[in-house]
């Protein structure tokens, strides 16, 4: 037996035409929604999604220096960032212990972080992620 996976399920000619069969009237449109949808939802799962492309954010990586102010620069000047994260930082020997930023009077960020052990060259390099 032919094994059927999600996408086929969701292929809207065939159940169309099992509909049309049936003489079932004004189904199509609502089953070429439910097949547009399931398909657009099945290549996201297949690990299509990225923040740059599917949400308001942005990516930067950044030398951080323990309690230094560092300015990450946006890229929408006009809508404030709701969420700040960091996502890996390098060298891993050195832990982030505190972390906190502010939206500055010029629409960029000022972030800052604690870490330790210090690095010898004093400064780690963090990937920031900032959701609008």
């Amino acid at each position: 037996m032919a094994k059927i996976s999600i996408s086929r399920l969701f292929e809207a000619g065939p159940v169309i035409q099992a509909f049309q069969k049936a003489k079932v009237e004004g189904v199509e449109p609502f089953i070429t929604f439910l097949s547009d949808f399931s398909e657009q939802v099945i290549r996201a799962l297949r690990g299509k999604l990225t923040f740059e492309e599917n949400f308001a954010s942005q990516v930067d990586n950044v030398e951080l220096r323990s309690s230094q102010s560092q300015i990450v620069y946006t890229q929408f000047k006009n809508v404030v960032p709701r969420h700040v994260f960091v996502t890996k930082s390098s060298p891993y020997s050195s832990l982030i212990t505190a972390f906190n930023w502010q939206v500055r009077q010029d629409g960029n960020i000022d972030v800052v972080a604690t870490f330790s052990p210090a690095p010898a060259s004093g400064k780690i390099t963090a990937t920031i992620l900032t959701f609008y």
